[in-house]
């Protein structure tokens, strides 16, 4: 992925049938907008290209900009910049970057749980979070699983000194779980699964948030600026994409397909694995009686105090100031 050149990418809507009376009108009235992606194009980005595809952003007036990011710490800082109106931040990196100084805010969640696991091959028989005592576990030196680790051992009281923590670039993971030079690895439930499938390996994929370690997987930011002052296009563009992500859920496959149409070197079949993690993380974040873009408050809390002890966040701030749900009500 990091030799693939940035690129930014403006589709041509393509209104269907339950937009159409409205597309005229509101194409016509259209304000550009952008949303910073948090890393290369993928399927975990299919709902914003569906949503575009099908002119749901056109119907809100909204001309849409889809960006592809480097990083949920950079989409952090474009926002505050003001470079792009809205991008796609996991929630630690968002209370990193506010506690530092940038001014940025979630103003809903699209994966409400954390895409952070433990995979191995499913014959090495690992099938547990304790299975890992004993057994060597590949992970990069000051990457986020890394740091939240400890968590996953307190929480399941894990013998520490037992598992061997081996570190190594994160591009030799996979390679070094095939060879078996490793049992297991840190990884990204879209991620190095899928590379281990496409290598005809099964892996066994143990999720944090299945462990008693959860954080918010990914939000929605703006300004504080853009939130204030224009709340209407805030309000249009949840909506928008509110009816893009649960167009997704439905149709996983359209989804993929769109991607595809905007970058033709990826394959359908990943993407479309890629577009099925993502529904499942959006999915198991849902807040029961609540749609689709609801911060939770009790997961949003999890993740600062989280944030607090193993990623040494430091703020006078409270949980509650780094999100709104002004615009994702019931």
């Amino acid at each position: 992925m990091a030799g693939i050149r940035r690129r930014t990418f403006a589709l041509a809507a393509a209104a269907g049938a339950a937009v159409a009376g409205a597309g005229t009108r509101a194409r016509a009235q259209a304000a550009p907008a952008s949303i910073r992606l948090n890393w290369y194009l993928g399927g975990s980005h299919g709902a914003f290209v569906l949503g575009k595809e099908r002119g749901f952003f056109s119907a809100e007036g909204i001309d849409l900009a889809i960006n592809e990011g480097r990083g949920s710490v950079r989409s952090v800082q474009l926002v505050d910049s003001r470079e792009d109106t809205f991008a796609m931040a996991d929630a630690g990196s968002l209370m990193l970057g506010v506690a530092r100084g940038a001014k940025a805010r979630a103003v809903m969640t699209v994966v409400g749980v954390s895409s952070f696991c433990v995979v191995a091959r499913k014959d090495s028989g690992i099938a547990s979070i304790r299975d890992l005592q004993g057994k060597r576990l590949a992970v990069t030196a000051g990457d986020a699983l890394t740091a939240l680790w400890p968590a996953v051992v307190a929480a399941n009281r894990l013998d520490a000194n037992s598992i061997r923590l081996v570190m190594m670039d994160p591009a030799a993971k996979v390679p070094s779980v095939l060879e078996r030079q490793v049992d297991a690895l840190l990884g990204g439930i879209s991620d190095q699964p899928n590379l281990m499938r496409q290598r005809n390996v099964e892996p066994v994929v143990i999720p944090f948030y299945d462990v008693g370690v959860n954080t918010i997987g990914m939000s929605i930011i703006a300004h504080p600026d853009t939130i204030s002052r224009q709340p209407d296009l805030v309000r249009r563009f949840v909506r928008a994409t509110s009816r893009s992500y649960e167009a997704t859920l439905a149709e996983p496959a359209a989804a993929a397909a769109a991607v595809r149409k905007m970058k033709s070197d990826l394959v359908e079949a990943t993407l479309l694995a890629e577009v099925n993690d993502s529904n499942a993380g959006t999915r198991q974040g849902l807040t029961q009686g609540r749609r689709l873009g609801w911060n939770d408050p009790a997961s949003w809390q999890q993740t600062f105090e989280l944030m607090r002890t193993y990623r040494e966040l430091k703020t006078d701030l409270p949980a509650e100031a780094f999100y709104t749900n002004d615009f994702a009500a019931t």
